[in-house]
């Protein structure tokens, strides 16, 4: 039979995401000897596996007085808790957007591999430059048109939730990228910098409109431009979480110092035959065709050692590059668990129309959330209580919810399906309780 231990009297507040009410229990209240109370232990200790922004719940002024009074006494005698009213802050997120426009961004999905090379002009030994950039067939919506367009219709649905830029690589004004296809500024820049959604999604938007395929795929020097926007650029200065979402549709490359063998030139791993090199090396001649993958992993732990996470999305393309993309997915603490691919892979079907569903995916998990911040700490980690919509969580078992102490501030996770009902239809009303035993079902 299921009982319910403990149910004291709350109210409620009305917010988004995270609705919040603490109760606290006055001395010696909750002591009815007829109910035994099961008091569960803290789980003290690091901090929880998901790195998502947390809805924080922070005090107005004290609501006790005379309802905590009233809620004193009752039959027989047993006391019944107090409670202070709190209200429920969302924590900001800040998401840096990294948009692969190079060469290759010109040609239809399907036509992924055409433009590989990504330099421009024709293939040839007196050249030296591989890639065809353009679009195969002209009447065709290429991989950029279908990336603004979703792009921007991906973050309308969210921009009153998050703040969001956009950095764009390769970049700089001014510089013809057929001629020099790994340009990127001489300092850190961004060419949209983070704001409130439904500030930057227009300027955004302008940016796209404004911009055309071109060059190659500088990956490591765009995530190290976003470190230094965030540690030490104007968006230092941000709070509440950060993110790096990169898209792109290839391998990183322009690396001039490194070297590689056939197996890893982004040429010859295009299917471009380059015979008047030794051993068909496209790479021996052209270094910057290399794949890029070291720094790229040095960087995104770079980030990842500041506390910000990068998410990866893999436009049609990227295929080629899977393998490397699912390192540099678990390198950014934002790998995709239970799939064949760890970064988020967009299929080229359709005229790419997973890309919508990829987007809203990544940034619907940075909206809703499975931890709840607790400010103030609670005094007793084992006189806790969860409720969903007016109903208890029980705390044990797979679907209830682990109390974490040793971070800051501290915080509870939900579990397993308690978790999903949030992250999938979220919730009107969230409350946690201090002070009072924590509720088990028997």
């Amino acid at each position: 039979m299921n009982e319910q231990r403990f149910r004291p009297q709350r109210r409620w507040l009305t917010g988004f995401p995270i609705l919040g009410a603490l109760g606290l229990c006055t001395a010696n209240a909750c002591s009815d000897s007829s109910v035994d109370h099961n008091r569960s232990g803290s789980e003290d200790g690091g901090a929880a596996g998901l790195a998502t922004g947390g809805s924080q719940l922070a005090p107005t002024e004290d609501a006790g007085g005379s309802d905590n009074a009233e809620a004193q006494g009752g039959a027989g005698g047993a006391e019944r808790c107090g409670e202070t009213e709190l209200k429920s802050t969302k924590r900001q997120v800040n998401i840096l957007l990294l948009i692969d426009r190079s060469a290759s961004m010109d040609a239809p999905p399907e036509d992924a591999v055409t433009a590989v090379g990504g330099a421009g002009g024709t293939t040839g030994a007196s050249e030296g430059q591989g890639g065809v950039a353009g679009s195969a067939n002209a009447a065709e919506p290429t991989k950029w048109d279908l990336l603004k367009q979703q792009l921007v219709s991906s973050l309308d649905a969210v921009k009153d939730e998050l703040h969001f830029g956009m950095e764009l690589f390769p970049y700089a004004e001014g510089v013809d990228l057929d001629e020099f296809p790994c340009q990127m500024p001489d300092e850190p820049t961004v060419q949209v910098p983070i704001a409130p959604g439904d500030e930057a999604l227009p300027e955004i938007e302008s940016v796209l409109d404004d911009t055309s395929p071109g060059g190659n795929t500088p990956i490591s020097v765009a995530l190290e431009y976003a470190l230094s926007y965030y540690t030490t650029g104007d968006g230092a200065a941000l709070e509440g979480d950060k993110y790096v979402l990169l898209a792109t549709d290839g391998g990183p490359n322009c690396n001039s110092e490194a070297s590689c063998g056939a197996d890893r030139c982004i040429q010859n791993l295009a299917g471009q035959e380059c015979t008047w090199v030794e051993d068909g090396n496209c790479c021996a001649e052209l270094p910057e065709y290399c794949i890029d993958d070291g720094p790229t992993i040095e960087a995104i732990e770079a980030l990842a050692e500041e506390g910000i996470g990068t998410f990866i999305l893999g436009i049609p393309g990227s295929e080629l590059y899977a393998d490397y993309l699912d390192q540099f997915a678990d390198a950014g603490l934002q790998g995709r668990t239970g799939a064949d691919e760890h970064y988020f892979k967009v299929e080229a079907a359709g005229n790419m129309e997973g890309l919508s569903e990829v987007l809203s995916s990544i940034t619907g998990e940075l909206v809703k959330t499975c931890i709840l911040e607790l400010d103030p700490a609670p005094p007793d980690s084992g006189r806790v209580n969860v409720y969903i919509d007016g109903e208890v969580v029980p705390k044990e078992g797979d679907d209830g919810w682990g109390i974490f102490m040793g971070t800051d501030p501290p915080h509870i996770e939900l579990k397993g399906a308690t978790c999903t009902r949030m992250m999938t239809e979220g919730a009107d009303r969230v409350s946690v309780e201090y002070g009072c035993p924590t509720v088990v079902v028997l």
